[in-house]
């Protein structure tokens, strides 16, 4: 795989660290997704361009550079990423610029009730300006500070320092086998923790619906005998699995 990264610094800082910001010409840069006070989650898809790339030929700095130079690849088309079910990777690149005062967010690839189905075989995501790598399983590395990939729900906690603006390129190969969506999302720390971890959010709550309406089908097939209910309750394990695919 072309995956050249060999023009990086050697010494990645962790998700903490903050760089001074060169001076950019800021207008060969894609429209920044623009942080503010009022908001707690924000659409990514609307600021991303996709590059696909079959042949594996581009290397992160092929992407930055026909970025910049205006090759800046296909936009998305509306919230959802619909990346096939073929094992081709793309390269992904937005902009945000921080107007809030809250440095830490969370990017996420989605959740499956956002629209994000199936898993991705490698991940990288990569702050240009202050040169810090937030995911990675494709290049080998012995850091321990870098956080450890999730295949099943991707995410990084990220560090935006207040009244800068941050460029981030993401590699993303989908696992073969299977249709594969992201949903990529950038939510503040709080509402991101009650998005995953909360014991009423939407994936826990339909799971439930669905495990609950299984029991139901299945209890009127063993006791009544409608068969048309067995077809039923098999809808539902078939949804609920597709829930946490």
């Amino acid at each position: 795989m072309i995956l050249s990264l060999a023009f990086l610094p050697l010494s990645f800082v962790s998700a903490s660290g903050q760089q001074a910001q060169p001076s950019i010409a800021w207008g060969n840069f894609s429209p920044f997704l623009t942080l503010n006070d009022s908001t707690n989650v924000y659409d990514i898809a609307p600021y991303i361009y996709i590059t696909s790339d079959p042949d594996r030929k581009f290397s992160y700095k092929d992407i930055y550079e026909r970025h910049t130079g205006g090759l800046r690849g296909s936009p998305a088309q509306g919230s959802v990423l619909s990346l096939g079910s073929s094992p081709v990777p793309y390269w992904i690149v937005f902009s945000v610029e921080n107007k809030s005062w809250n440095d830490n967010c969370v990017i996420s690839l989605g959740q499956h009730m956002d629209g994000r189905i199936g898993t991705l075989k490698q991940v990288f995501l990569y702050e240009h300006f202050t040169r810090t790598r937030y995911l990675d399983n494709v290049t080998p590395q012995k850091n321990s500070f870098l956080r450890k990939v999730n295949e099943i729900d991707p995410y990084a906690p990220v560090s935006i320092a207040r009244g800068k603006r941050a460029m981030f390129v993401m590699y993303v190969e989908p696992s073969p086998g299977g249709m594969v969506t992201l949903a990529p999302q950038l939510m503040k720390v709080d509402t991101f923790d009650r998005a995953m971890h909360g014991p009423f959010n939407k994936t826990a709550l339909t799971g439930f619906f669905f495990l609950m309406m299984t029991g139901i089908f299945l209890g009127a097939y063993i006791f009544e005998k409608y068969y048309s209910c067995l077809l039923l309750a098999a809808y539902y394990v078939v949804q609920a699995g597709l829930l946490y695919y």
